[in-house]
């Protein structure tokens, strides 16, 4: 019974860094648009959809490839559930060069070409980033670094639970 309770508590520790520390942070933030260049015109998102995950990446970032996999898989995935894949490299190498490693790593799901400010506007500090946006253009939930399939399901049933 001892093992039992020990267990639910790090069970507990565990969900509570996993999926209630993300929403703390991005309580009550509005996401800030802004004009950016589509750099694949043919897989222009709706931005009207009624939730969006917004991924900020870096051509440089390791992590932003090791992760390009799940996001190529995801793009379509999240789209059959209702949430819009936007992606936007933070644009330091230029579109020329980005648009080349698109190519090579054959990436097809949008991908916006992002400037400083915006990164700024956003506080976006570090790659990758994602942003869950509801409805109402709010940040329901903002990461830094990967996150796991279960974390990108336990922030999906939470929107579609909770933003309805």
């Amino acid at each position: 019974m001892k093992k039992f309770f020990i267990n639910s508590f790090y069970i507990l520790i565990l969900f509570s860094i996993f999926f209630l520390v993300p929403i703390f942070k991005a309580k009550g933030k509005i996401f800030k648009n802004q004009e950016l260049i589509l750099l694949n015109e043919n897989s222009k998102p709706n931005l009207n959809s009624k939730f969006k995950i917004y991924y900020f990446w870096a051509t440089w970032c390791g992590v932003c490839e090791s992760n390009l996999l799940m996001n190529k898989f995801s793009y379509n995935y999240l789209r059959s559930l209702g949430f819009e894949f936007i992606s936007i490299e933070e644009g330091s190498n230029g579109e020329k060069f980005t648009k080349e490693y698109m190519d090579k790593n054959q990436i097809y799901f949008p991908v916006y070409l992002s400037n400083k400010e915006f990164l700024l506007t956003n506080h976006v500090e570090a790659f990758p980033t994602t942003f869950f946006i509801n409805q109402k253009n709010e940040i329901a939930f903002f990461d830094t670094g990967i996150i796991t399939p279960l974390g990108i399901i336990f922030r999906i049933l939470y929107m579609k639970i909770f933003y309805v």
